[in-house]
């Protein structure tokens, strides 16, 4: 799939965890979600990030809903596979949730209260966050206007495109 995209386009494969063994791997603490090795590679390669980056899950060939992450991956690699479409980028593209213009709404009430480990696993009781609900926890913790998330939605299995500058911008 990178091949797509360019003949130069250059992989780094982040892995956490025992399972992969693959000696492509940057081997990474494993803290959580794919959040943490996007935030990784931002930071390591901060002065020397590529003009557009993609971020994806390592698990796209997973069935689920249909193909869902191949889906959203193959959007993205749509949308920069070639030199104009890179050229005229406007800096993020993302298949948000089942279609392109489909997004999940911003759930600022939302309190976490069980966790549920993959998909038919059971629920386990959380540790409950100091300040609930979710809206409150952000203007709290990450003091940052809410309206724009309120008006473009969440992003569930992250798989975007972004630019060096628009990473850079914040």
């Amino acid at each position: 799939m990178l091949a797509r995209v360019s003949p130069g386009a250059e992989l780094r494969l982040y892995c956490k965890g025992p399972k992969l063994n693959d000696p492509r791997c940057l081997r990474i603490d494993n803290y959580g979600g794919e959040e943490y090795a996007y935030l990784t590679h931002i930071t390591h390669f901060y002065d020397e990030l590529a003009p557009i980056t993609v971020f994806t899950l390592g698990s796209i060939y997973n069935q689920d809903w249909y193909w869902l992450k191949c889906r959203k991956l193959n959007f993205v690699l749509s949308q920069i596979d070639t030199p104009e479409k890179r050229q005229s980028f406007s800096g993020f593209v993302t298949m948000a949730h089942q279609a392109p213009d489909s997004f999940m709404e911003f759930e600022g009430y939302f309190q976490l209260k069980s966790y549920r480990n993959h998909a038919g696993g059971q629920n386990t009781a959380a540790c409950r966050a100091s300040i609930t609900p979710l809206d409150k926890w952000f203007e709290r913790f990450i003091p940052v206007n809410l309206t724009i998330a309120r008006h473009t939605g969440v992003l569930y299995n992250p798989i975007f495109a972004v630019s060096r500058e628009k990473i850079r911008q914040q």
